[in-house]
């Protein structure tokens, strides 16, 4: 263990720090934050955007090292030099998953950071289901990890609904207006009813229901393009040069898979490791627990967007994990490993042919999970129009942009031949 691994105790999380947590996907972040606040965490999500953060990044990580790594700690330097936190009561918390990902390295890599800044008295809590590490001043009870999974499926949910329905709103602006609406109702909701199944599900459907009774025009309906990859680059609009604006700015209508899945993803490796590697029983009896357990947040969800006209329906765990081992060994659990196979698979058999993938330069999970199954997709999907683009410090963002150009010309070539 690192000797300046600093512990975060209770004495400072009484004395106001304030606790910065990675940015990754907006919309479920901000629930999270609202959900821990109320839990006494003085929780901060790092900023979507900060035009600093890749420079300090690179001062103080190597440039070999993962990209979003480079990110994140640029964050956390670029709001320390700006003086918008306080040094003297800060502390970091990121979750681990474990693993061959670079990013099970990413704890050290924060302190050492950190510690070359001149500032290792900031203490890094590192989350995990294993529980690598305790911190004193910080432990989530099972009611709080409950609501921020909650958090979590709704914000996946909030998500799909804004993507599915910006290019075609009437009045500009009316999706963004309704999505912070939701957004502010889910915090308060889920803090009032306490984690509540009964009255998480009601929310549910008041928000099925708010977002399928927005006024959208569909009498042109526009290219689908899935964004696939490394789960922060995908995600993390700062890390992806914003694909997403770009895509949409070129015509296109963008689909983005689920966070919850890929907590799902995790939790089924238990099982799978005991399955094929002889692993803990005791670890493959708990994995099924859990993926019973998990699926009630999904369950109403399910049943309502089976009717659904509008809007996708989410995929079901064992669905992806089958679909996966057509193409890929399920022992494959590095980086998204066998769950970005599966996906791409649902995607394809969803009709979305059009698909991006993104990923860190340099990333083996993602270069085997994501371009190694390239050549079978293409052999089995004929009319897939697919494309992997690297993301790194050093990267062109014009070489990306004129990728993404040509990807989307070969999209309208594909839509123009269906006729």
């Amino acid at each position: 263990m690192s000797s300046y691994n600093i512990k975060y105790t209770k004495e400072m999380n009484d004395s106001g720090y304030t606790i910065l947590i990675p940015q990754m996907l907006p919309i479920q972040f901000e629930i999270i934050e609202g959900i821990m606040r109320s839990t006494g965490y003085n929780v901060t999500v790092l900023p979507v955007y900060d035009k600093d953060a890749k420079d300090y990044g690179t001062k103080y990580v190597n440039n070999e090292m993962c990209y979003p790594a480079i990110i994140v700690i640029g964050q956390i330097i670029s709001l320390i030099e700006k003086k918008e936190v306080n040094p003297n009561k800060l502390a970091v918390v990121f979750f681990q998953t474990g693993g061959v990902c670079r990013a099970s390295n990413y704890v050290s890599i924060i302190r050492k950071a950190l510690k070359d800044y001149g500032r290792e008295n900031i203490p890094v809590i590192a989350v995990s289901a294993s529980n690598i590490e305790v911190h004193p001043g910080f432990k989530l009870t099972l009611n709080t990890i409950n609501k921020v999974f909650q958090a979590i499926v709704i914000g996946d949910l909030l998500m799909s609904f804004s993507y599915r329905c910006t290019p075609y709103e009437l009045e500009e602006g009316s999706t963004e207006a309704l999505l912070r609406k939701c957004i502010k109702l889910v915090i308060d909701n889920i803090n009032k009813f306490n984690g509540s199944l009964r009255e998480y599900n009601k929310l549910i459907l008041m928000l099925i229901d708010e977002f399928e009774n927005l006024e959208i025009d569909e009498s042109y309906r526009r290219p689908r393009i899935a964004i696939m990859g490394e789960i922060f680059i995908k995600y993390n609009s700062m890390a992806n040069n914003d694909i997403i604006k770009t895509i949409e700015s070129l015509g296109g209508e963008i689909f983005l898979p689920n966070l919850f899945d890929f907590i799902n993803y995790v939790n089924i490796n238990g099982s799978l490791y005991y399955k094929l590697f002889g692993g803990s029983y005791k670890h493959h009896v708990k994995s099924i627990l859990m993926k019973n357990y998990l699926k009630r947040y999904r369950k109403l969800i399910r049943r309502k967007l089976m009717h659904s006209n509008r809007f996708d329906n989410v995929f079901p765990i064992d669905e992806i994990k089958d679909k996966a081992s057509k193409f890929i060994s399920l022992g494959n659990r590095g980086g998204e490993g066998w769950l970005l196979t599966g996906e791409l698979v649902e995607v394809i058999e969803s009709n979305i042919n059009n698909i991006i993938c993104v990923q860190p330069f340099a990333c083996m999970p993602s270069h085997v999970t994501n371009r190694g199954v390239i050549r079978a997709f293409k052999n089995e999907y004929p009319n897939l129009n697919i494309m992997a683009i690297d993301y790194d410090f050093g990267a062109s963002e014009i070489n990306q942009l004129n990728r993404i150009k040509l990807f989307m010309s070969n999209v309208e070539a594909v839509n123009l031949s269906k006729y």
